[in-house]
């Protein structure tokens, strides 16, 4: 099963480092909520189960028509698994459009997977969250 765990210490010196860089106490605090809220939705997820998802050549993480990845809190897929779980997809999603307007920059996914997208503010790596 999942644990539930504090923060992180990289967490913790990313907020301290925050403080000194300009970012408000309110967009930390939103930060803050937000993976708060990943630890609750994972530790639901442990208990109710999660939906399984086939990455094999029939595509059952892609949509069928137009083979863009499945978005499986619009498309009620932790609904399905339980109530609980559905919200608590819908609160991560809901704190992270809200974290999303502390962004001082309109538009992080210029480029994002296109062949210019060297030059996307958010290129490089990242480590799946929720």
């Amino acid at each position: 099963t999942i644990q539930s765990r504090p923060l992180s210490a990289c967490w913790r010196i990313r907020r301290v480092a925050a403080d000194h860089v300009g970012i408000s106490e309110e967009a930390t605090a939103a930060k803050n909520e937000l993976l708060e809220s990943i630890v609750h939705f994972k530790t639901v997820q442990a208990r109710d189960g999660t939906a399984t998802v086939d990455f094999g050549v029939r595509g059952g993480e892609l949509e069928n028509k137009s083979r863009a990845p499945r978005n499986l809190a619009s498309d009620g897929t932790f609904y399905r698994i339980s109530t609980d779980l559905g919200k608590a997809a819908d609160r991560v999603m809901e704190l992270a459009n809200k974290l999303g307007s502390f962004s001082p920059e309109a538009a992080p996914l210029e480029h994002f997977g296109t062949p210019r997208g060297a030059e996307c503010l958010l290129h490089g790596t990242w480590k799946l969250q929720f």
